[in-house]
């Protein structure tokens, strides 16, 4: 299953590569003025640029590579590694295997190199044919995990304006594949509420206890997309004043770093609600969308009993 993990069909993946432009200024995270341009003159691989640049090291000691030759001299070859490093983590992180697949890996580097937008790319993962079949294979989750789910959608639909109504389905793998669009971040198997609607107020722990009914014998990958699709609702809707964003961000990220669960570099696990206030004002909303979409991965991940860096 870890070659089909990276094989996506070609239909989707198409959409996914046209809506992935900023994506790899992600690595900026790692800058004390929180600047991609700053670090474009460091870069000796994409080790260096994620690690290096500040003296941040990945929580896992990995050896840097060393550069040498032409292979590293173009901007073109070190945004290619860097893409490649990014890549790399996104289909761990997603399908909690390694890429295996060097061509269909080597095709998704191009198109990011090509200027393709993160969160097409990520929808094209979780919403395509290869997905509902990893989702089938791999049913059921922890208790952990579907308890961690339950908690984090419940604070996560409490940002929305209308909170998501699931319906019986939304707890299956994906009836048919999905083609998403720029601005879809929901699946069609997800029943929302009309607007007028009269919507009831419960308790949180209420909503809780809901949706771990609800979605009891969900398998994992499944609990990983729903939350993945509520958390990218979020940040659409809180995107057009930044500054709100960002206080949301920070905060939300501190109470995620609370949980020390290994996010993949040091910086992210920062307890420092201003660090990464400033950080969410200088970035993109697409390279936001990957953070906050690697935390609720890597969370589940761990309380289903899967380390993402192995």
């Amino acid at each position: 299953m870890a070659e089909k993990s990276v094989s996506i069909s070609s239909r989707n993946g198409r959409v996914g590569f046209r809506m992935l432009l900023a994506a790899v200024a992600l690595i900026g995270l790692t800058g004390c003025e929180l600047s991609w341009t700053g670090f474009q003159k460091q870069l000796t691989g994409a080790k260096e640029i994620l690690f290096g640049a500040v003296g941040a090291t990945s929580s896992k000691t990995e050896p840097k590579p060393e550069p040498s030759g032409a292979e590293f001299s173009s901007p073109l070859a070190q945004k290619t590694k860097a893409n490649a490093e990014l890549l790399r983590e996104i289909l761990r992180v997603v399908y909690m295997r390694e890429p295996s697949n060097r061509t269909e890996f080597g095709s998704l580097v191009d198109s990011l190199n090509q200027g393709a937008s993160f969160e097409g790319l990520y929808n094209g993962f979780t919403h395509s044919s290869i997905y509902r079949k990893i989702e089938t294979a791999n049913p059921g989750a922890t208790e952990q995990a579907l308890k961690v789910f339950s908690e984090e959608l419940m604070i996560l639909e409490s940002e929305l304006p209308t909170p998501t109504v699931f319906d019986a389905n939304a707890a299956k793998p994906l009836a048919v594949p999905v083609t998403p669009t720029a601005d879809s971040s929901g699946v069609s198997e997800l029943v929302f509420e009309k607007r007028g609607a009269v919507q009831p107020s419960p308790k949180p722990s209420d909503f809780i206890e809901k949706y771990s009914a609800q979605f009891a014998g969900a398998s994992i990958f499944t609990l990983k997309r729903v939350l993945g699709d509520e958390a990218l609702k979020v940040v659409n809707v809180k995107k057009d004043e930044k500054e709100k964003l960002a206080a949301w961000y920070s905060k939300w990220v501190v109470r995620m770093a609370e949980k020390k669960v290994d996010f993949g570099l040091e910086l992210r696990n920062k307890l420092d609600e201003q660090f990464h206030y400033k950080w969410a004002m200088s970035s993109s909303e697409d390279q936001l969308r990957w953070e906050v979409l690697n935390r609720l991965h890597r969370v589940l991940n761990q309380a289903n009993g899967h380390d993402s860096e192995q």
